[in-house]
């Protein structure tokens, strides 16, 4: 099971960094949910599945490493943050050399906010 855990984590870290970086097509008025751009929006809900795939393998009872089970729920939680909010920050510095992406703090912000939010929701689905 924990073997699947970790294929799903690579997975949707790959389809996240992907589509960071490819092309957009630029154009049109932003669009805002709640006061917030809907592209934040769309950062916040990707690195939260990157974060919360994460710990949600690392966290894993099934988990090879005797270390990963050993930290506890919080080193869990912690390292799931860390996970993705230093992809998040990576891919921002590989978008800033393309001419068709922007890299943005507002964006890493959100990519941020993600990560925390999904590793907050790994540690409340598993109580």
């Amino acid at each position: 099971m924990s073997d699947r855990r970790w294929a799903t984590f690579a997975a949707v870290t790959t389809a996240v960094v992907v589509a960071s970086l490819l092309p957009v097509s630029g154009g049109g008025p932003e669009r805002f949910l709640l006061g917030v751009g809907l592209d934040k929006w769309a950062h916040g809900l990707g690195y939260a599945a990157v974060s919360l795939t994460f710990a949600r393998s690392r966290g894993s009872a099934a988990a090879p490493d005797r270390r990963a089970r050993s930290t506890g729920p919080l080193g869990v939680v912690l390292s799931a943050i860390v996970v993705g909010f230093t992809v998040g920050a990576g891919v921002e510095l590989l978008q800033a050399p393309l001419a068709t992406r922007t890299a943005s703090v507002a964006d890493a912000g959100a990519n941020a906010v993600g990560a925390v939010i999904g590793g907050a929701a790994w540690l409340a689905a598993r109580r």
